[in-house]
């Protein structure tokens, strides 16, 4: 029976209005429609209202009642002219009213005094300074992209950085006072951020300002150094072997972080000690702590990418780096300071590993013995085990700092693949020139170092493309290096073993179609319709000419066994696959070299 029009009935315990129906009969009569069958009305019906043929056949009422009406949708308005504008100009009255303010501000101080680093949770700061005209000229204000596009980046950054970024930006930061205060760290988000076209003209934009304000202006401020900071974390995203500056860059931000003077005195250490928990988020003491903050990853950034490169830096772990990875975690009360503090001291750790068993001069093993060696191992095993035993499980939970991990345990064992230069061989291993180069703890060792890398490029592949889409620079040279190791034992220049017993193990071959797979999954379409060349397109490419390397590769087993040295011979780097490339492919415009070359991070690490 239907309900007077207007009356509320019940559904699931609440009450809810009615739908009205409409002046249209439904297409089913209500006895089909209970039976779920096909309601087919007679076409040669002469009463008032329609009946159908079963009901016909079977001698029962035939009710059709009328039809429902569909709730409407209310469709989301775009935003009138008369909106857009006025946004606008409240964006310009803002921008006109800070500029006026610091305006004044500047009659009062004195220019040697000005240092134009500003808190991202500040409004105003005692070291706030004037607007840099970069700023005043910003992308958006330029018509690279509008504000609600910049906001949304803005919101893609947030959720990239989840697991690691070397800036924090508080939940109340907005775009206007970026634009206002931090225009070199607002650009390198939005370069990270973008995509396709937009990305590459974001990119040559942060290059210019840093040129403009570094070079031309003279600039130093926690602004650049935290803009240069994001760029570096993510470059792999851009990266172009015509503009590769990436050591040259780090080094830069080094060289800044010193002149800042970010860490804090002892007494103001006291002082954030004191104070914690209680002091307000605005104040200075907050930008004391994010000078602190950025001072920690500047050391992790820069010793990354120097170790990656095997390449030389001033800035070690020291005192005042392992006290500031205790104080901010303690002080700030965010996880993503505690977890930062993590991949600083993982990367001490690396730096320590580098700095005893010297990968880039390996002469020190004419003077020692394998037990000697073991012994350091099993040492540096030791302090992984205890430094990830005392991480929060937030940490353990990361699977950046999982990765981590794995990538340290390659490093300590890649000692397994070296050997003192110019140590001389017997083909057939009948004599060893020392107790090192053709003895069994080496092969150990360098089975554990193949292992390794191996285990790390499973995890990789078993990632979720939404932890890929979040990985960064560092995480990818880890990658890249456990390519390196496998590639080593698959070239037959360590010289421990039998002639082809390192290079079936290896298996290079299955990893590097896993890994091509993985990348062809992660691939998107543009707008066009064609594949997005960004990175994961750019890495498919690249592990499909290490395959085409490797079937080529495969003809000639027989590894050079002049000498048990790895390190300074040329066959071992990873370069042949490279050089095995066809010439055509190499010169083209548009081919995967000419946009991804990692020989920045291979010719550091031929073994």
């Amino acid at each position: 029976m239907e309900k007077a029009a207007g009356s509320p009935f019940t559904r699931g315990g609440a009450e809810v209005e009615p739908r009205r129906r409409t002046g249209h009969l439904r297409r089913s009569c209500e006895t089909c429609r209970r039976s779920k069958v096909r309601c087919i009305p007679k076409a040669d019906s002469s009463n008032a209202f329609p009946l159908c043929e079963r009901c016909s056949v079977n001698g029962t009422a035939c009710i059709f009642e009328r039809a429902i009406a569909r709730p409407r949708q209310t469709k989301s308005m775009p935003k009138s002219k008369r909106k857009v504008v006025e946004e606008k100009i409240d964006g310009l009255v803002t921008l006109i009213s800070s500029i006026s303010a610091k305006s004044t501000a500047r009659e009062v101080q004195s220019p040697t005094n000005v240092d134009s680093t500003t808190s991202l949770g500040a409004n105003s700061s005692p070291e706030c300074t004037t607007l840099s005209p970069t700023a005043r000229q910003d992308v958006v204000a330029k018509g690279f992209l509008t504000t609600d596009e910049a906001k949304q980046l803005l919101a893609d950054f947030a959720a990239a950085s989840e697991e690691f970024s070397p800036v924090l930006l508080p939940p109340e930061t907005s775009l206007d006072y970026l634009r206002l205060e931090r225009p070199c760290l607002l650009l390198a988000i939005l370069a990270a951020c973008a995509r396709d076209h937009l990305q590459v003209r974001l990119e040559v934009e942060f290059r210019k300002m840093l040129a403009d304000r570094v070079i031309v202006n003279a600039e130093k401020n926690l602004d650049l150094l935290q803009g240069l900071l994001v760029y570096l974390t993510w470059n792999h995203l851009y990266f172009n072997p015509a503009k590769e500056q990436i050591y040259q860059l780090s080094q830069m931000a080094t060289t800044m972080a010193a002149e800042l003077k970010l860490p804090p005195d002892d007494s103001i250490k006291d002082t954030l000690i004191q104070q914690r928990g209680t002091f307000d988020k605005n104040g200075q003491y907050y930008f004391i702590i994010e000078k602190m903050r950025t001072f920690v990853a500047c050391y992790y950034v820069d010793s990354c990418i120097s170790l990656a490169m095997r390449k030389p830096t001033h800035f070690k772990y020291c005192r005042t780096v392992a006290d500031c990875c205790i104080l901010l975690p303690y002080v700030s009360l965010t996880a993503s300071d505690e977890i930062l503090s993590c991949f600083v001291q993982l990367q001490g750790l690396a730096e320590e590993i580098d700095q005893l068993f010297q990968y880039n001069n390996i002469r020190w093993l004419e003077v020692v013995d394998h037990m000697q060696i073991q012994v350091m191992m099993n040492k540096f095993k030791e302090k992984l085990d205890e430094l990830v035993k005392s991480f929060p499980p937030e940490a353990k939970a990361n699977s950046l700092i999982q990765r981590k991990c794995l990538y340290i345990q390659i490093y300590i064992q890649e000692v397994g693949l070296h050997s003192p230069p110019h140590h001389e061989v017997n083909l057939d291993f009948s004599t060893m020139c020392c107790n090192w180069c053709s003895s069994l703890p080496r092969l150990n060792i360098a089975i554990s170092c193949i292992r390794a890398a191996q285990t790390y490029i499973n995890e990789y592949v078993f990632l979720s493309p939404q932890s890929l889409r979040t990985t960064v620079l560092f995480q990818e040279s880890e990658l890249l290096y456990a390519i390196l190791v496998l590639a080593a034992a698959t070239l037959g220049g360590v010289t421990v073993s039998e002639p082809g017993q390192l290079r079936e193990l290896a298996d290079i071959s299955t990893y590097l179609i896993a890994l091509r797979d993985k990348m062809l999954t992660m691939g998107t379409m543009s707008d066009h319709g064609q594949d997005r060349r960004d990175y994961f397109w750019k890495m498919t490419q690249f592990f499909k000419h290490c395959l085409n390397w490797k079937s080529q590769e495969s003809g000639n087993q027989d590894p050079c066994l002049s000498t048990c040295s790895s390190s300074s011979d040329d066959s071992m780097s990873f370069l042949r696959i490279l050089e095995n490339i066809p010439t055509e492919e190499v010169i083209q415009k548009d081919t995967m070299f000419n946009l991804l070359d990692m020989s920045w991070i291979m010719i550091a690490s031929e073994f």
